[in-house]
C-alpha cells in the first residue's frame, strides 16, 4: 500500500470516529474533512470543493431551504395540525402516518429530500406531543429510503442499475416507472409494521430530549402545578366587555391571560394589561391546569378548546416559550410589586409564577 492510501484510510478513520462519538456536530466534521484532504496533498482545492456543484448536493440544500420556509410561513404547522387531527396524540398512528406520507412523496422525489420537508412538522408534532423526536425520525428516515423503491425513479441506485443494464446488453428490457412497485410496496408495509409492533422496544427513548410544548423539561420539574397552554373561545352570547380586572381570572382560577385576539377587530394582544377588555367572540390563551380552566370555562359560559388553534402560530414552541429569570440583590426588580413595575409594560412578557422559598405563588401576582 502507498503512503497516500494509508494517509487517505488515517483520514478516513478519523472522520468515522468523529461521527460515532460526536465530538463535532456533523456538517463541521465534513468542513474539516474538505479542508484537512487538500492540506494533506491528498487532493487539489478545486477537487475540495468541486461537492458543492453536485446537483445532489444543491438540491438537497434547497429543500431544506424550502421546509425552513413553509416552517416559517406556517405551512408546516397547519400541516401538523391536520396530522395531530386524524392521529390524535397516539405515538403509532403519529409514526404510521408520517411515515407513510413521506415513504408516497420520496416514491417520486429524492428520499433525503423528502424527508427533509417533512422535518420541520416532525419536530412540532414531537414538541406538541411530548413524544421524542427521535422516536419519530428514525421510521420516518426509514420509509423515506424504503418509499423510494416505490417507482424507478424514486431510487438513485435502481436509475443507474437501469443505465448500467441498457450498457452491458443492449437487448435487456429496461426497467419501467412502476415495475419495483409491488416490491416496494411489500417492503414499505413492513417496515411500518416493523415499527407499529416494535417501535417501543427497539427506539430510542431519548430521556434527554427536551420535553414537548413550550416549557422545558427542567421548568416543568420546577413549576409542574402551574398547568399548560390552553385556548378558550368567548362565544357570541356573553354579556361582555369586561376588563380581566374585574374579571379577576388569576386570584379566583389560578390561571394566567397571556395573549387575547379581537376577531372583530383582527388584532391580537400579547401579555394583555388589566384594563385589556374580553368580549363576545374573543379568544383566549392562558396558561392554568385542566381543573382550573375547565372551571373558568364553565362559570363565564366560555368553550375550552381542545387544541391551540387561532394561536397556534403564535404561541407555538418555535415563537413561544417559558423561561425562569433570576432576580439578582441589585436589580431594580428587588423589594417592588410587579404592578409597581409595570412588568408587563416595560417588558412585553406574561408573569406567570414567583418561586420563592421552595413554593410556587401564582394567585398572589397582581400586575
Amino acid at each position: 500500500m502507498t503512503p497516500e492510501i494509508l494517509l487517505v484510510m488515517a483520514v478516513l478513520v478519523v472522520a468515522i470516529l468523529f461521527f460515532i462519538f460526536e465530538w463535532v456536530r456533523v456538517d463541521v466534521v465534513g468542513i474539516i474533512m474538505m479542508v484537512a484532504l487538500p492540506l494533506l496533498g491528498l487532493v487539489t482545492p478545486k477537487e475540495a470543493i468541486s461537492g458543492l456543484s453536485s446537483n445532489a448536493v444543491v438540491s438537497i440544500i434547497a429543500v431544506i431551504i424550502i421546509g425552513a420556509g413553509l416552517d416559517k410561513t406556517g405551512a408546516m404547522n397547519s400541516l401538523a395540525r391536520l396530522i395531530l387531527k386524524f392521529a390524535g396524540r397516539s405515538e403509532s398512528r403519529i409514526v404510521t402516518l408520517i411515515a407513510s406520507t413521506v415513504a408516497f412523496i420520496s416514491s417520486f422525489m429524492q428520499n433525503i429530500g423528502a424527508a427533509a420537508l417533512f422535518m420541520p412538522a416532525a419536530k412540532r408534532i414531537g414538541r406538541q406531543t411530548g413524544i421524542p423526536i427521535s422516536r419519530i425520525l428514525i421510521p420516518m428516515g426509514f420509509c423515506a429510503i424504503i418509499g423510494g423503491c416505490l417507482t424507478l425513479i424514486g431510487s438513485s441506485p435502481l436509475i443507474l442499475l437501469n443505465d448500467v443494464m441498457k450498457i452491458s446488453d443492449p437487448n435487456v428490457e429496461p426497467f419501467g416507472l412502476f415495475s419495483v412497485t409491488p416490491v416496494g410496496i411489500a417492503l414499505t408495509i413492513a417496515a411500518l409494521a416493523y415499527f407499529i409492533l416494535l417501535g417501543k422496544f427497539v427506539l430510542p427513548s431519548a430521556e434527554g430530549e427536551e420535553a414537548g410544548g413550550p416549557m422545558s423539561a427542567v421548568l416543568k420539574d420546577t413549576y409542574r402545578d402551574m398547568g399548560t397552554l390552553f385556548e378558550l373561545h368567548v362565544p357570541e352570547s356573553y354579556d361582555g366587555p369586561h376588563s380581566l380586572e374585574e374579571l379577576a381570572i388569576r386570584p379566583h382560577y389560578f390561571t394566567t391571560v397571556v395573549a387575547v385576539s379581537h376577531t372583530g377587530l383582527k388584532q391580537k394582544i400579547f401579555a394583555p394589561k388589566r384594563e385589556t377588555e374580553i368580549s363576545a367572540g374573543d379568544d383566549i390563551a392562558v396558561v392554568g391546569t385542566r381543573e382550573f380552566v375547565e372551571k373558568l370555562a364553565k362559570n363565564m359560559g366560555w368553550e375550552v378548546r381542545e387544541e391551540l388553534v387561532t394561536f397556534a402560530e403564535d404561541l407555538s414552541p418555535n415563537n413561544a416559550g417559558m423561561i425562569e429569570a433570576i432576580i439578582t440583590p441589585r436589580s431594580e426588580l428587588a423589594r417592588k410589586t410587579m404592578r409597581a413595575f409595570e412588568f408587563r409594560k416595560r417588558y412585553q412578557v406574561n408573569p406567570l409564577a414567583v418561586f420563592r422559598g421552595n413554593k410556587v405563588f401564582v394567585a398572589g401576582i397582581s400586575d
